[in-house]
């Protein structure tokens, strides 16, 4: 195989540039140390301790004791484990399909569904305000910044209402979005973040926000500044989506197949 096509499947596995040249030079049959490999790599051995430690993380590396200190190198299932994760992965996503498909196209079609339709900016804003008067925990996607989209003035005021009713919310953040940096983004009402748990995910590309809580399952997306919603109400359909919502969280949870997260509960029970 060419090192230019390496690099790419590589980088489909989620490493960039700098770490798949580390990761193929610790592939090399020989022990390596941060001193070699920074030499051979030409990486200030600051900045490829930084590299190395993501590697590791994501299971690429292993790293070992010896009397030369430490030694790194390759793991030799990363790849298999990496195909359970993408098998899992697809199998959850396949799981969700007819569910979303429901959801966003033939909400009318679910028996005993009421439905209700919103248009324009204040129709999401008011399925947005809805969310307050959950009973339960709020479950959401989202690939949406709400303070850009709404404004500062009445996003705050939402937050500083959902602190004030006791709200409780976890959901899925899109690195998408690159505008959002979520400690900025929910720290805009004092003890909003104490409130919210979410977990950035890399690979979540839509215009949208999805919500399910007590017996609702809510949408809105938009497109060019026109932005489109429904709310469900039915209490099976809330349920399947609160389901396939807990199934995803506990997957990504374990594999660790995410960006970052601020969450305390680990897996749903």
């Amino acid at each position: 195989m060419q090192h230019t096509e390496l690099l790419e499947n590589l980088a489909y596995l989620g490493l960039d540039e700098t770490e798949s040249r580390v990761f193929l030079e610790i592939s090399k049959p020989e022990p390596h140390t941060a001193v070699k490999l920074a030499r051979s790599l030409g990486i200030p051995k600051t900045t490829l301790y930084r590299y190395l430690d993501s590697l590791t993380a994501k299971g690429f590396v292993i790293v070992t004791l010896s009397s030369r200190g430490r030694e790194y190198s390759p793991s030799k299932n990363v790849f298999e484990l990496k195909l359970n994760e993408a098998k899992l992965r697809f199998t959850k996503l396949q799981e969700m399909k007819p569910a979303l498909e429901i959801a966003l196209f033939t909400p009318s079609t679910i028996a005993g569904a009421n439905t209700r339709v919103y248009n324009g900016i204040d129709g999401a804003k008011q399925i947005l305000w809805n969310l307050l008067s959950a009973k339960s925990v709020i479950y959401y996607y989202t690939n949406a910044n709400r303070k850009e989209l709404f404004g500062e003035k009445w996003y705050t005021a939402f937050c500083m209402e959902f602190v004030h009713r006791k709200k409780y919310e976890m959901g899925f953040e899109s690195n998408q979005n690159t505008s959002i940096d979520p400690e900025k983004f929910f720290a805009i009402a004092p003890g909003y973040l104490d409130r919210s748990e979410y977990i950035l995910l890399k690979d979540v590309d839509y215009n949208g926000e999805a919500h399910i809580f007590d017996n609702i399952y809510s949408y809105f997306s938009w497109d060019n500044g026109q932005f489109f919603g429904i709310e469900i109400e039915n209490a099976a359909f809330a349920e399947t989506q609160k389901k396939i919502f807990v199934n995803f969280w506990n997957m990504v949870i374990t594999s660790k197949q995410y960006v970052s997260k601020h969450e305390k509960s680990g897996p749903i029970t």
